[in-house]
């Protein structure tokens, strides 16, 4: 990992494994082995007194944000319910051959209506699921 550094205005990087190693084989500190490379490579004279500023960027703040997620169009096909449709056909089959003379079926698996002496009744049939 590179590190930044200013010297005289212009923005340099410092290969920091040759900075290390530096620092291992002559025992120096980490400012003096950054201006030994600075001096190797050319960009700041030999025994000047030329500044070198290491430059650290701003931390950024964290996006606590939750990025909206596109909401799939996929339908999944439903399993028919023949319990629910044996049921729903007992039901009304015993209601037509005692009280009504006609059934409505709106859903095969959940409701129908009927009438008995010219009032309209409607049962829905509900499973919970525990």
């Amino acid at each position: 990992m590179n590190k930044t550094y200013k010297i005289n205005g212009r923005i340099y990087e410092a290969d920091e494994v040759l900075v290390k190693e530096m620092m291992e084989e002559w025992g120096i500190s980490r400012g003096n082995a950054t201006r030994g490379y600075f001096e190797d490579i050319g960009i700041v004279e030999p025994g000047s007194k030329t500044e070198i500023v290491e430059v650290i960027p701003p931390k950024t703040k964290r996006n606590y944000a939750k990025a909206p997620k596109e909401k799939s169009a996929v339908k999944r096909e439903r399993k028919p319910d023949e319990d629910k449709r044996e049921i729903i056909e007992l039901i009304s089959d015993a209601i037509l051959s005692n009280f009504s003379e006609e059934i409505n079926i709106i859903n095969p698996e959940r409701e129908f209506e009927f009438f008995v002496k010219n009032k309209k009744y409607k049962i829905t049939l509900s499973c919970p699921r525990k």
